[in-house]
């Protein structure tokens, strides 16, 4: 499970498509999403783009989220990777292992959640993946 955050890192971390879940207060259960918009630019609504707001008040301040990751397939985490981009192998919701070609050496990187690193040849197969920076 990804790491519980206040209303404002929420605020603060939550991409355009993002989802978060509110798992402790007040609005336990609610689920929000960030959306873009050409008339008011960014905002937060509920998944079905209804309008909803967060107030600077202490039980919604208060809350704690969690942001749920957009898995994608292993096809989609593979493309990426060739793009330059991170890819993240999640088991049993939590990240597992990060993946990154080096762009001057092509060396392929795995950098896993127990802090270790090191070029691998290989993919360990995960069913879970999400795509980073």
């Amino acid at each position: 499970m990804s790491d519980l955050l206040t209303t404002g890192q929420m605020i603060d971390r939550l991409k355009v498509g993002e989802v978060a879940e509110c798992v402790k207060g007040v609005l336990k259960g609610i689920r929000l999403k960030r959306f873009v918009s050409k008339e008011i630019g960014q905002f937060l609504a509920r998944e079905d783009g209804s309008t909803f707001s967060i107030f600077l008040s202490e039980s919604y301040l208060g809350c704690k989220w969690r942001i749920i990751p957009e898995f994608v397939t292993f096809d989609k985490a593979m493309a990426a990777l060739m793009e330059g981009k991170t890819v993240w192998a999640w088991k049993d919701g939590e990240k597992r292992c990060a993946y990154k070609i080096d762009k001057e050496t092509g060396d392929l990187w795995a950098v896993c959640a127990d802090g270790s690193m090191a070029v691998v040849t290989k993919i360990a197969f995960f069913e879970e993946w999400t795509i980073g920076e």
